[in-house]
């Protein structure tokens, strides 16, 4: 059977630089001439995800970025050496970040691949083939791929989304359109406006081309599309649009998704992540034995490893043996709002051990903590991923599934939606699907009263609920909340302070004569 990898190849993806894939003209000749062909270049584009190798992902830098400067987390003394995640941590923007220069490149590779593919669809080069029937779901997927990088970047790289605001910051290279050569070799530069705009027509094709199931393992279906839309209509302040499609996927997804299983079950599957109710849409991560969802046991999806540094087990399938990458713990501040720390002795809280998250998807050590060279104090961790045991992935699950959308996250953005029209009933009630689900204390849930709820509780559930998943920061900045500082000292800043965004990989600057290094 053909290689992934063959595909990656084939779409131009090998480069060091945004500029250097966009300034080949595709010297090799893809060899995709079927259908077939074109459904496995949707892997390669998936693949890209991760970065062609360890610790360049998108989904995992992302994270770390979106945690490491909000009030998530916090820096540990005498935890691992990860210089970059401590720059982030300390608002740093001068200078080149590993970290997010190793999700800027593969995700401009995501955005290639789709281009390139999309295009050659649109020839109509594949109308008369074999399985032809599958065009409109592949098609989906390049339109939903493209939109998912580009809302990565727009996120971390620009500023805040203003409703009813110009938009107008020129950062980006902006390109929907594959390069014919290296007359087009410098791509334009795109305003917040375009992007988004471009985000949200890309996800509208994709919810009406995708089907209903996915057509493979780490996949989207329409219910992906759905939910992606759901969050960039929330970041755009577009709250009533955001709900709606809240309420097609929480209502509407045909019996597909629900909360019916424990918190930890969305993080202890394999690759294919099969049974998880409510993982809308994952990272396939695999091992040496994984199977790509195409039935070829030629590649992996790479392990998503940037989630190390601040997540408790380590990438070797769960082991909770020290690793050289820990070192931003949750923060205290965010701790003691949640109700889940005792400050005097910084033990967990009765209202913590009556949560199953706190006991299933972080991780506490009464004493010193035992995992980490060099620490003697008592910190709390986010243990969400590389949860599949050694003996599944021995089995050829892999390491774990990585969940990027789960169900949790749309009753939550519904229910502050509801919550800021004014609809308290409705927002209670789905907190209390979230609450109830995550209950372990003695006799039955007490639901929300509505009429003593109010935005922080909210803010708080979701936290709980999705601390280390790319959404403290970005929620904060939707709400136009100003973000704490969590454990540094000083002040909160603004939520769109000019150090919570980086500048391109300098070396962007120095290929394209179309970007401004002063624009930030």
């Amino acid at each position: 059977m053909k290689k992934i990898a063959i595909f990656i190849i084939g779409i131009s993806f090998l480069f060091t630089g945004c500029n250097d894939f966009f300034e080949l003209d595709y010297p090799i000749t893809p060899p995709v001439t079927t259908v077939e062909d074109l459904e496995r270049a949707t892997a390669g584009a998936y693949y890209y995800m991760s970065g062609l190798s360890g610790n360049v992902g998108v989904p995992d830098n992302l994270t770390v970025y979106a945690s490491c400067v909000s009030d998530e987390v916090r820096a540990v003394p005498g935890g691992a050496n990860v210089p970059e995640a401590f720059t982030l941590y300390e608002r740093i923007t001068g200078a080149d970040n590993t970290l997010l220069n190793n999700m800027y490149n593969p995700a401009y590779g995501m955005i290639g691949g789709a281009n390139k593919w999309l295009h050659e669809i649109s020839t109509g080069i594949f109308d008369r083939q074999e399985r032809a029937e599958l065009l409109p779901r592949i098609k989906g997927e390049f339109h939903f791929i493209r939109a998912y990088a580009y809302f990565s970047l727009v996120r971390t790289y620009c500023p805040p989304y203003e409703k009813d605001g110009a938009n107008d910051m020129k950062k980006l290279p902006f390109i929907t359109q594959p390069i014919a050569g290296l007359s087009e070799a410098f791509p334009e530069v795109g305003s917040v406006q375009q992007i988004y705009d471009q985000i949200v027509d890309d996800l509208k094709n994709a919810k009406t081309l995708l089907t209903d199931v996915p057509g493979h393992p780490g996949h989207a279906g329409k219910f992906a599309a759905h939910a992606l839309l759901a969050r960039v209509y929330f970041q755009m302040g577009e709250f009533e649009l955001a709900k709606q499609e809240c309420d097609i996927v929480i209502d509407h997804n045909n019996g597909l998704y629900d909360l019916s299983q424990e918190p930890i079950t969305a993080w202890e599957k394999g690759w294919d992540c099969k049974d998880a109710k409510e993982v809308i849409w994952h990272f396939a991560q695999g091992n040496t034995t994984y199977m790509n969802g195409l039935g070829d046991k030629s590649s992996d999806w790479n392990v998503l490893r940037r989630f190390m540094v601040f997540n408790f087990a380590n990438s070797a399938s769960g082991s909770l043996k020290v690793h050289d990458h820990r070192c931003m713990a949750i923060s205290y501040s965010l701790l003691k709002k949640a109700g889940w720390v005792n400050m005097s002795d910084t033990t967990a809280t009765l209202e913590a051990l009556n949560d199953k998250r706190f006991k299933q998807v972080y991780a506490y050590n009464a004493g010193a903590d035992p995992y980490v060279i060099g620490i003697s104090g008592k910190f709390f961790w986010v243990n969400k991923y590389y949860r599949t045991s050694l003996e599944e992935s021995a089995t050829g699950k892999g390491i774990g599934a990585v969940p990027l959308i789960r169900l949790a996250e749309m009753y939550l953005t519904r229910s502050i939606t509801r919550f800021m029209a004014g609809d308290k009933t409705g927002a209670a009630a789905d907190l209390d699907v979230i609450r109830k689900r995550a209950w372990a204390g003695e006799g039955e849930y007490t639901p929300v009263n509505p009429a003593m709820l109010t935005a922080e509780d909210i803010h708080i559930e979701r936290w709980k609920e999705l601390a280390g998943e790319a959404d403290r920061l970005f929620y904060l900045q939707a709400l136009k909340i100003n973000i704490p500082n969590g454990d540094r000292d000083g002040s909160e800043i603004s939520y769109k302070a000019d150090n919570l965004r980086w500048k391109l990989p300098q070396r962007e600057y120095e290929l394209n004569p179309n970007l401004d290094p002063d624009v930030n």
